[in-house]
């Protein structure tokens, strides 16, 4: 199946459609779920069994999930406009949102209801037919977590794979399920209840863990090393690029980012050159790896007594200021001398501290060299 809706949606080809993968995906989630839904909630119903209800209302929840995905990748495809310049992309973090939300809302409402059951000692039953329906759901659901799992991978979708781990927590929840079923039924100790409280903290649980990773992406998770390493292995393998670094890359959405870097270009290298270059990298590099990549030029090799003197005095403040690791870009003219002092963002709590440590570096600079306006520019280095 995986396979099927690959190709269809053009996959890793260049009319490759992430919305349609992504569609189709979905339609197999809600088709599956309806149909166990519907089963759970029978049995439920006919057993009294509050835990395969639970099983059975969350696996509701799951059908309308697979619709919130489908309409919020097809929302995230509209094309910039004049209130959203960067375009759609993150409506997807909230489409996975929702989803964490529908799961957290019903894992509060059963371990209610579990308690409830715990308290008043109903005693539920099951036919041989339920075991054996309740055994083909656990099997349906491990199938959907590898799929959605793959799926979403490929096409780095946070909601498919968001859908894919909650697939995964239906596996156990359903699994504790199964186990009340056997000792209910095999051994007459009745322990649905207690089922339920297991499955419902479960699923609380599991939306709470996709509500912190959903909110991680909406204000700007850390970017992932491995592209950090293959985006400064792309830049430096240019002509004439001594080095690059700074790398900062924001996400407007799986398929919409942004990175600004820092590149090193030799000195004496001529403006129209140098831009000529820059320009190359960008679009070369940015259509390669489908990054809206910004370039900021440094000189490297500056030259002359002034600058090595200068940086001496930088790094001699660097050794006795805790926090301060590194500087670059360092720029002197008549007036002023001014660089990017990288600090260690592990030990800076608040922005006032963060403030406090750019006041202290400009003051030690202002000793070690005067008679210049200093201007330091910090970024942390994690």
């Amino acid at each position: 199946m995986e396979n099927i809706i690959l190709k269809l949606g053009g996959y890793d080809t260049p009319h490759e459609n992430r919305e349609r993968i992504s569609t189709y995906a979905s339609l197999v989630g809600i088709f599956s779920n309806v149909v166990l839904s519907f089963i759970k909630i029978v049995i439920g119903i006919i057993s009294g069994s509050v835990s395969v209800l639970a099983d059975g209302v969350n696996n509701v929840f799951d059908v309308m999930s697979a619709v919130v995905t489908i309409i919020g990748v097809k929302l995230s495809k509209r094309p910039p406009d004049k209130e959203h310049p960067y375009g759609h992309g993150r409506i997807e973090y909230l489409a996975a949102m929702v989803i964490c939300i529908f799961v957290f809302a019903v894992g509060v409402q059963f371990l209610i209801a579990s308690f409830k059951r715990l308290k008043d000692g109903t005693i539920d039953s099951y036919s041989n037919l339920a075991f054996i329906l309740i055994l083909l759901s656990i099997a349906v659901k491990v199938y959907l977590f590898t799929f959605y799992r793959h799926l979403g991978h490929k096409i780095n979708s946070t909601p498919l794979i968001a859908t894919g781990t909650d697939a995964l927590g239906d596996v156990l929840v359903t699994s504790v399920v199964m186990v009340n079923i056997i000792s209910n039924k095999f051994f007459h100790f009745h322990v649905d209840g207690i089922a339920g409280i297991i499955v419902s903290i479960f699923i609380i649980y599991s939306a709470f863990s996709l509500i912190r990773d959903t909110v991680s992406d909406i204000i700007g998770a850390s970017p992932d090393e491995n592209l950090i390493k293959e985006l400064k292995k792309r830049i430096n393998s240019y002509d004439h690029v001594v080095d690059s670094h700074d790398y900062r890359i924001v996400s407007f959405g799986p398929e919409d980012k942004f990175a600004i870097v820092d590149v090193e270009l030799p000195h004496e290298m001529d403006i129209y050159t140098a831009h000529a270059i820059i320009s190359e990298i960008e679009r070369e590099v940015g259509d390669e790896m489908g990054i809206r990549l910004i370039i900021h030029i440094e000189p490297q090799g500056m030259t002359g007594e002034k600058y090595i003197k200068a940086e001496e005095k930088i790094r001699s403040v660097m050794d006795r200021l805790n926090g301060f690791v590194d500087f670059h870009d360092l720029i002197i003219t008549s007036e002023t001398l001014s660089f990017d002092a990288v600090i260690d963002g592990n030990l800076l709590k608040s922005t006032k501290e963060r403030k406090e440590m750019v006041d202290r570096i400009t003051n030690e600079i202002k000793k070690e060299i005067p008679g210049y306006k200093i201007l330091v520019r910090a970024g942390e280095r994690f």
